[in-house]
């Protein structure tokens, strides 16, 4: 199996059920923003997207303009985020606290609504 289609069913699945969770349990966000305030918590999620994003990034590098470039894309994202996570773990402590307009209920629901649409193309595209 190509493994475009591992991580895109792998993302759809995740973006699915990970903000699917967020829109339907409005206590969880919350939650997860007051956790970031933990160091431990920064750089567990750093490393764990380390691991992910560096494994996705070395087995898979297309940059097409279709799901696998969506893919390889989030591969990046993830390595570079974590990265920035252990470089700066003070900036990435406040990043959340500081942007009000996420924080408000219709911003964020919108926001979980576009991540679960992303999350059904990626599985739409990756059983095609």
């Amino acid at each position: 199996m190509d493994m475009a289609i591992v991580f895109a069913r792998f993302w759809g699945i995740f973006s699915i059920a990970f903000f699917g969770a967020m829109l339907l349990n409005k206590k969880l966000y919350d939650s997860m923003l007051k956790e970031k305030e933990n160091q431990a918590f920064i750089i567990l999620t750093g490393l764990i997207c380390l691991v992910i994003g560096a494994f996705q990034v070395s087995v898979l590098n297309t940059w097409e303009l279709n799901y696998r470039g969506v893919v390889t894309f989030i591969g990046w994202y993830t390595l570079l985020k974590s990265f920035y996570r252990f470089v700066k773990p003070e900036e990435a402590k406040s990043a959340v606290a500081e942007n009000k307009l996420i924080r408000k209920a219709i911003f964020k629901n919108i926001f979980f609504i576009i991540c679960i649409l992303f999350g059904i193309y990626l599985l739409w595209m990756s059983f095609l």
